[in-house]
């Protein structure tokens, strides 16, 4: 019994290892066992786990789900499992989650981790010789022109961001056969410190305490505003020399203090409080080898059930994404919703909006999102432009303008309205936030087409995207303090009809919950509405009892 409760404490210390580290700190834990344990003792653990640790049943197929993955990966066959661990910082978004700042590799050797290593994903860029051509956009929006590790996870598609990763990954000076790729979204940082309460980090007591929902922010300041601040007095005795008008160049104009020159040495080693934090989570979590056993076995025992709450809940809603080279694996993942897969298998109405910051700083912690999406089968809610009540509305072309304000614009085909808009809560610029900069994609079903938009110039257009979605693709600019509605109206393929009526959205991962409104109009002009929070993967379908229509939203 004791060697099965090893096994089992052994395969959910794994997991907290891997969520430990894709938290961004890099912090490795592993617990030694002199005693020989056979595979078969392992199997009876891992199909007898809830004699021994209790278990939410409302999340009770997705931990069977994550057993089997857990079986895959502790098994003592003399195989060494490795995997790539991509660390986003959802702060400032990109499509695949966060911007890549950071990445971990893990191997595991008959249950043990037996290797772990973190880097600087710019650390890994400076040994990339071989020139990968950047897509157009990188060009055009980023003045990127070819690729780099860190720009791995520009898809919303999982997969794909996943092998570009290892792509990338193996084109630097160590290269690995990675078994599978995991993402993690800083923001579990966040949920982990919910379970620890607060953390005080050895070396940095100073700083205080690390606390849930102010943590990311907290180790910015620690981490990156001494170097914006150093390379801003840098820039300001610059100009001072040149124009020979003398300036405050060494206060901090925030708080007043003074500004910190930093040595080489000072910058190069700016993150060292991660594997720090990392640690001190570690030990809250599970305790020490130093710990007596029956009181690590209670520890573990008391806060593995809300672990697992944790990891089914961030990969439900994006912030935790898996990719395995093991289609079995994969296989499991995509049945459970957990790696952001475009559907390309989904026949109905369709709609992602994927938000990319282009702006390089720290800028989707102030901005809040809400959606709204009209589907108008009478083909006859055009928007007109009205300035004066802050609306920029352009049209397709001049004959679409005249209609529309004429009352005769009217589609033969479902008329679609996608407004997302954008409020930038900052109330002034700091090193973490200027004005928004955004390159946003919108995701269709084949067939569509636009004809008024708001807010930005006229979209991109490509065909055949994730196998049968039609892409927009579009810039556009907050300013600080601002609100921006960005609107896009189109036609629906003459396949969606108002019988059956069914849509799908898929969230992107890393933005936090999306407040969402959808209404359909009804051929004979009923109006149906209904209200949600996009959280994950949403269905929304029409339903006709015969004594009413309604929408049910289903979570998915």
């Amino acid at each position: 019994m004791k060697k099965i409760l090893k096994w089992i404490f052994r395969a959910v210390i794994v997991i907290i290892l891997l969520l430990a580290i894709t938290a961004g700190m890099g912090y490795w834990y592993t617990v030694k066992h002199k005693d020989e344990v056979t595979q078969k003792v392992i199997d009876y653990g891992f199909s007898n786990i809830d004699r021994f640790i209790e278990i939410n049943p409302k999340i009770h197929p997705q931990v069977d789900a994550l057993v089997s993955i857990a079986r895959n990966i502790i098994k003592i066959d003399g195989v060494t499992r490795r995997y790539l661990v991509l660390l986003q910082n959802n702060m400032e978004l990109r499509p695949g989650g966060g911007f890549l700042g950071q990445f971990a590799t893990v191997e595991i050797l008959n249950g043990k981790v037996v290797s772990w290593q973190v880097r600087d994903s710019n650390h890994l860029d400076k040994e990339i010789k071989e020139d990968l051509p950047a897509p157009e956009t990188f060009a055009k929006w980023l003045g990127v022109k070819t690729m780099k590790f860190r720009d791995c996870n520009w898809e919303l598609d999982f997969p794909t961001n996943a092998k570009n990763a290892i792509k990338l990954y193996n084109l630097g000076n160590d290269k690995k056969n990675f078994d599978g790729v995991i993402a993690l979204n800083g923001s579990v940082m966040e949920d982990l410190l919910e379970i620890t309460g607060p953390i005080i980090v050895p070396k940095f007591e100073k700083e205080g305490a690390f606390e849930a929902g102010s943590a990311m922010v907290k180790l910015e300041d620690i981490v990156e505003k001494p170097v914006f601040l150093h390379k801003k007095r840098k820039a300001c005795r610059k100009k001072e020399k040149e124009t020979g008008i003398e300036a405050v160049c060494n206060i901090d104009p925030e708080t007043g203090e003074k500004i910190k020159k930093l040595t080489h040495a000072d910058i190069v080693f700016r993150k060292k409080i991660l594997p720090l934090l990392t640690k001190e989570i570690g030990i809250k979590l599970i305790g020490t080898n130093e710990d007596a056993w029956k009181e690590r076995y209670e520890k573990i025992k008391a806060v593995t059930p809300k672990l697992l709450n944790l990891v089914v809940n961030n990969l439900g809603d994006r912030d935790l994404q898996m990719w395995f080279k093991d289609e079995n694996l994969e296989q499991i993942v995509k049945k459970n919703n957990w790696g952001t897969v475009a559907d390309t298998s989904w026949k109905g109405d369709y709609l992602a909006v994927v938000d990319a910051n282009i702006g390089a700083l720290k800028s989707d912690y102030y901005i809040k999102r809400k959606l709204e999406y009209t589907v108008d089968f009478t083909g006859s809610s055009a928007q007109k432009n009205n300035p004066s009540a802050g609306r920029m509305i352009r049209y397709l072309n001049p004959s679409v303008k005249s209609a529309v304000f004429t009352n005769t614009f009217k589609t033969k085909q479902p008329l679609a309205t996608m407004r997302m808009s954008y409020e930038h809560t900052a109330k002034k610029e700091n090193y973490r936030t200027s004005d928004y900069h955004a390159y946003t994609r919108l995701y269709t079903p084949e067939g569509t087409k636009w004809y008024v938009r708001e807010w930005f110039f006229a979209p991109s257009e490509k065909d055949q995207v994730n196998g049968n979605k039609k892409m927009y693709a579009y810039k556009f600019d907050i300013f600080i303090g601002d609100t921006l509605p960005t609107m896009l109206q189109y036609t629906l393929p003459a396949k969606i009809k108002e019988k059956d009526y069914s849509l799908k959205i898929q969230k992107q991962s890393g933005v936090e919950k999306i407040p969402t409104t959808v209404k359909i109009i009804t051929s004979n002009g009923e109006e149906l509405k209904t209200e949600f929070d996009l959280i994950r993967d949403v269905i929304i379908n029409l339903v006709d009892t015969g004594s009413e229509k309604k929408l049910i939203v289903k979570y998915i």
